[in-house]
C-alpha cells in the first residue's frame, strides 16, 4: 500500500476508505469496491467524469474522486435492488432514447477511451434507479413525502411561466446591415411598450391586440407561453429576477440593454401542468443531496485501487484527449 505524498490527502483516503496499491497483474481490475470487482470500462466513465470537470487536479486526487464516484454507483444499485426497484416501460423507453441522442454525439470518443454503449447503459441505467429512490424516498406516497407547498416554493424559485411581447432596440435597414437604435428612439420605443402594459392593466386593451399594434417592434406570431428556467441563456439575465418578483397576470415593461419586453406573468398551481412537468426537478433541488447521503449512509464498501492500472486507464483517457495531468 502507498502512502501518498501529503498528510491531508493521507487522512482523506483514510476517511473515505479507499486504498491504494502499487501493483497488481494485468488480468485484474483497477478497482474492486468491498470484495467485488468493479469493469473497467465503469471506472474509466468515473475518470473521465472528473477529468472533465473544471479546475486543476492531480491524478492521484481524480482517481479518488473517481472512485468515490464508482462506490456511490455501486450503493444505488444495491439500494434499488434491496428496494425491488424495476424500472417501468416508459423509463426504459426514456432511458433508451436518452442513450440513442448521448451515443449519436459522443459515441466515437467513448470508444476511443475504451467505453462501450453497452457500459453507458449500465451508467444511465443506475441514474434512473438513483430518480426512482428519490421519487420513493421524497415523492408522492413516499416514505418521507416533501410538501406541496415546499415544491411549489421551489419551482417558483427556478421557474417562471409567462406570456411577451419582445421589442428590439435595432433595426434592419434594406441593405440587410442591422444597425442600433437612436436613445430617442429607444425612449419613444419603451414609451409604446409602457402605454400597451397600462391599457392593458385597464383593461382597455388585450394582450394579443397589443402584440399586433406593437408588431412592427417585435418578431414572431401571437405570444406563445414561455417556461423559462432560471439561468436560461435565452434571455437577459436581469429579465428573470424582474419577472419572478411581479404579480402574477399584471402587464409590466422590462427593459434591457437590447430589448424591451411586454410581460403577462401567469402564476405556477399546485396540479397545474407546470407544477406536474417540473416537479421531478424541484424534488432533486429540495431533496437530492439528503438522498445522496441516505444511500451513502446505508453501506460502507471499502474501496481499493491498484494504483498503476488505474494511471493506466486515467493516461489513456489523457493522451486521447491530447492533454497533460
Amino acid at each position: 500500500m502507498i502512502t501518498l505524498q501529503t498528510h491531508k490527502k493521507l487522512i482523506f483516503i483514510m476517511l473515505v476508505a479507499i486504498l491504494l496499491f502499487t501493483s497488481c497483474s494485468a488480468s485484474a481490475p483497477a478497482l474492486l469496491i468491498g470484495n467485488s470487482p468493479v469493469d473497467d470500462e465503469v471506472y474509466a466513465y468515473f475518470l473521465n467524469s472528473v477529468i472533465d470537470k473544471k479546475g486543476k487536479k492531480t491524478s492521484s486526487e481524480i482517481i479518488i474522486e473517481a472512485t468515490e464516484g464508482v462506490r456511490y454507483y455501486v450503493k444505488v444499485n444495491t439500494s434499488a435492488a434491496k428496494r425491488g426497484i424495476i424500472l417501468s416501460p416508459s423509463e426504459k423507453t426514456e432511458l433508451s432514447e436518452r442513450l440513442s441522442d448521448f451515443w449519436a454525439v459522443y459515441g466515437n470518443y467513448y470508444n476511443k477511451i475504451g467505453i462501450s454503449k453497452q457500459t453507458v447503459h449500465k451508467i444511465f441505467e443506475s441514474e434512473a434507479y438513483e430518480t426512482s429512490l428519490l421519487k420513493a424516498y421524497y415523492g408522492e406516497g413516499g416514505q418521507n413525502q416533501a410538501s406541496e407547498e415546499d415544491v411549489l416554493s421551489c419551482l417558483n424559485k427556478y421557474f417562471i411561466v409567462f406570456k411577451s411581447i419582445n421589442g428590439y432596440f435595432t433595426e434592419t435597414k434594406e441593405n440587410g446591415e442591422i444597425s442600433e437604435l437612436s436613445e430617442l428612439d429607444k425612449e419613444l420605443l419603451t414609451a409604446d411598450y409602457e402605454k400597451a402594459a397600462k391599457q392593458i392593466s385597464d383593461g382597455e386593451l388585450t394582450f394579443e391586440a397589443a402584440a399586433s399594434r406593437l408588431s412592427r417592434n417585435h418578431i414572431g406570431n401571437a405570444p406563445e407561453t414561455v417556461v423559462l428556467k432560471r439561468g436560461s441563456p435565452y434571455y437577459p439575465g436581469s429579465f428573470f429576477d424582474e419577472v419572478a418578483a411581479a404579480k402574477a397576470d399584471t402587464a409590466i415593461v422590462v427593459v434591457c440593454e437590447k430589448n424591451v419586453f411586454l410581460v403577462i406573468k401567469e402564476s405556477i398551481e399546485v396540479g397545474s401542468d407546470y407544477f406536474t412537468d417540473n416537479y421531478l426537478y424541484a424534488l432533486r433541488k429540495l431533496k437530492g443531496e439528503e438522498l445522496k447521503s441516505l444511500i451513502a449512509s446505508e453501506s460502507s464498501y471499502q474501496a481499493n485501487v491498484f494504483q498503476s492500472k488505474a494511471e493506466s486507464i486515467y493516461n489513456r483517457i489523457i493522451k486521447t484527449k491530447g492533454g497533460n495531468d
